[in-house]
């Protein structure tokens, strides 16, 4: 039975608590009663309602929820209602704990069982909000925090593990042997490796006295590949400096320099291939080869048998040398890197163009800075050259370092596997 007893001066709100009612109300039947008694108390100007049967729970919930919510606090979410975007905006709001679970202050509220997680304004997000979780393998939609957190500055990784050179670099590279994982890698943060030193890929380097190792009584004479071992851990890379003083592409294959390297290489392995100081030397049948003849087809052979090995070749141009004209340096090496370069293109292989590289780094640095990187060594300075040398083409110690970086910030620049497997990248 519905009792109506109209008050105008005690049912100012009455519309009000009506309506709260109407949003609180755990039974349709409920939800009916009051409305009904809504459009009453609308044409009267105020009511008192009461039903007999009504609970005391009943009542005491429409009170509770009636009370104004404290400032700065964002009303719990149930499954499948959103938050309002007024209250989510609220700055030093804290969002009260939705069904899902509790959320941080600040944070946008996780996903519900079935439900979409998307923050009400991209700019709660872009002040700082944190991505919401994602329930039961649910994704973000568009306009979420995650994709408006990446408008804010912060791009995604990309996908996939170990990704092709991005540049000239059309042959899917081997991802590693078995054991040694890269991790995917942009080229600017650690490689994850797990296996044994045993089972990580090889790095091999051929080539000639630039990039060779020098005995320890050289000291400070050091090829630009000798250091290249302590860019990478053992069981990510193990660097094997196959490069020998003297060599032209045409040379170190007719001595057999390259057939312990060929019967070596497995699956995964890389061959870094860099000539071109000794071929240039007409004057010597032995080494001597044309750029766009014998160059090409000499190292065209080793490109061949790397893959026939299922591991990955890699051609370099070759590193230039200390002849300046006045401010400019000269560049010495003729067709020979453009021949690579064309190769490179041609069979669709990474390239890492140091003649260029080191080019443009030596302008940067000047001529006075230059010569600390090539052997120019004083009389007495080092006990292995007791009479000083001047030698515009061979490096020491710091200059193999710098040329070692300038290399490996370019496997990284292009995203190469190998960029992939470095320790850290450094910054030439």
């Amino acid at each position: 039975m519905l009792r109506l007893t109209i008050d105008p001066l005690r049912c100012r709100d009455a519309l009000s608590v009506a309506m709260v009612m109407l949003n609180t109300a755990v039974s349709r039947v409920m939800r009916t009663r009051v409305l009904s008694l809504c459009c009453l108390a609308a044409l009267a100007g105020g009511c008192q309602a009461a039903e007999s049967g009504t609970t005391g729970a009943e009542t005491a919930g429409a009170s509770a929820t009636a009370q104004t919510p404290a400032a700065n606090t964002v009303p719990a979410a149930a499954s499948g209602t959103s938050t309002a975007a007024n209250a989510s905006t609220a700055q030093g709001g804290s969002a009260a704990a939705t069904r899902s679970g509790n959320a941080p202050a600040g944070a946008a509220p996780a996903a519900t069982s079935g439900g979409s997680s998307a923050p009400t304004s991209a700019a709660a997000a872009a002040a700082g909000g944190s991505t919401p979780a994602v329930a039961n393998g649910s994704s973000p939609t568009a306009g979420s925090a995650a994709n408006a957190s990446a408008g804010a500055g912060t791009s995604a990784a990309p996908s996939g593990g170990n990704s092709a050179a991005a540049a000239g670099s059309g042959n899917p590279a081997s991802s590693g042997s078995a054991g040694a994982t890269a991790a995917p890698g942009t080229g600017n943060e650690p490689a994850s490796c797990t296996g044994s030193q045993g089972q990580a890929p090889v790095i091999y380097i051929i080539g000639d006295s630039t990039a060779a190792v020098y005995a320890k009584d050289k000291y400070p004479a050091m090829g630009w590949a000798q250091p290249l071992q302590e860019y990478f851990k053992p069981e990510c890379a193990t660097v094997q400096d196959k490069a020998i003083n003297g060599r032209s592409s045409k040379s170190f294959f007719d001595e057999g320099s390259w057939t312990p390297v060929k019967a070596a290489l497995r699956k995964g392995d890389f061959v870094l291939i860099q000539f071109g100081h000794n071929d240039e030397k007409k004057e010597d049948a032995t080494r001597f080869t044309e750029p766009f003849g014998s160059y090409q087809q000499q190292l065209s052979t080793y490109i061949d048998d790397t893959l026939a090995a299922q591991a990955t070749p890699i051609l370099l141009t070759s590193i230039e040398r200390n002849k300046w004209n006045g401010t400019k340096l000269n560049s010495t090496h003729g067709d020979y890197p453009e021949a690579v370069r064309q190769l490179a293109q041609k069979r669709q292989l990474t390239l890492v163009d140091m003649t260029e590289l080191t080019h443009a780094y030596l302008e940067r640095i000047g001529q006075a800075a230059a010569g600390e990187l090539y052997m120019h060594l004083a009389p007495g300075a080092y006990p292995a050259y007791p009479d000083g040398v001047t030698d515009d083409t061979h490096l020491q110690d710091k200059g193999a370092h710098a040329f070692a970086e300038l290399a490996l910030a370019d496997f990284a620049r292009q995203r190469t596997p190998i960029g992939a497997l470095l320790d850290h990248v450094p910054t030439p």
